[in-house]
């Protein structure tokens, strides 16, 4: 018979095995939870910051898609999720993040973001080969070890 301190060590054992056997793919509920951590993530340097307070959003753009690109990089190298799919997620949450940001700043004056179809093909482009770059060294990485 087994006794309840080894049934709860077994069961101890398997959750911890669990939480740290990285090599599985995630969830549905999984995916979502990472889909909006994406999104949070990337999008908090842009929320943080308002429309008219700073001259070039150049720095917090920088930011916001490094941001994305090693979490983005860093879920790449913990699971086995496909290379463009991981791009591809990756790039729609970052769109998100930017709609959320021209809601945001919408609310404040509405004629910010006049421009905002094109914003997003930019952003757009940009982060294909930021994630592109940090896919292959993921990749690189992952072939060394």
């Amino acid at each position: 018979m087994f006794s309840k301190v080894t049934i709860l060590e077994k069961v101890e054992k398997n959750l911890i095995m669990e939480l740290l056997n990285y090599n599985k793919k995630y969830t549905k509920t999984g995916k979502l939870i990472v889909y909006l951590g994406l999104v949070c993530i990337s999008g908090l340097p842009w929320w943080l910051t308002n429309y008219h307070t700073y001259t070039s959003n150049t720095i917090y753009s920088i930011y916001s898609v490094v941001i994305l690109a090693i979490a983005a990089g860093y879920i790449k190298y913990t699971t086995k999720h496909g290379f463009w799919e991981t791009i591809l997620v990756a790039m729609s949450s970052h769109q998100v993040a930017l709609i959320i940001k021209f809601i945001k700043d919408g609310f404040e004056d509405p004629t910010n973001h006049n421009l905002a179809p094109f914003e997003m093909i930019i952003y757009m482009v940009i982060d294909f080969i930021i994630l592109l770059i940090s896919m292959f060294i993921v990749k690189i990485v992952n072939q060394i070890k």
